[in-house]
């Protein structure tokens, strides 16, 4: 593990009020789209670095290779994505995104054994997820979810 656990709640500390900021509701009316754009890269880029991603919040540079406890790699992979009625009435139809690689073994978990080998399923490129996003759209999709990994 990188850090030790005093560093993280002063990282988190350090950085909870402008990543709070990016992506704010209040920040977003008061820029371009343009803006708003690079600023959700900005946050991504950080969060990419200086990895809070998962519940273990290890603080890996995931940029530079580095893995936590939950050995994620610089890909992200998708093993299924599709689009159910399951959930609260004001979020479905949702389309869900199964991501590879999750550890933490939730009794909840609605995702199975294939969540925890971090090699199943295909890249997430853009493309891909352009692609995807797309087709749920066509199902009726109101909203994107994360699932697992």
């Amino acid at each position: 593990m990188r850090q030790l656990a005093g560093t993280r709640t002063r990282y988190r500390r350090a950085h909870a009020a402008p990543l709070a900021e990016l992506i704010s509701g209040h920040a977003k009316s008061n820029m371009s789209s343009l803006q708003y754009r690079l600023s959700q890269a900005e946050l991504a880029r950080r969060q990419w670095e200086h990895c809070l991603l998962c519940e273990h919040r290890c603080g890996a540079n995931r940029a530079n290779s580095e893995r936590g406890p939950c050995r994620a790699g610089v890909e992200a992979r998708v093993f299924r994505h599709r689009v159910e009625c399951g959930e609260e009435p004001e979020l479905v139809p949702s389309h869900l995104f199964y991501l590879s690689g999750c550890d933490l073994r939730c009794a909840f978990c609605i995702a199975e054994a294939n969540a925890f080998d971090p090699s199943r399923g295909r890249v997430l490129t853009a493309e891909f997820l352009e692609r995807a996003i797309a087709w749920g759209k066509t199902q009726g999709a109101r909203n994107l979810q994360w699932v697992g990994g």
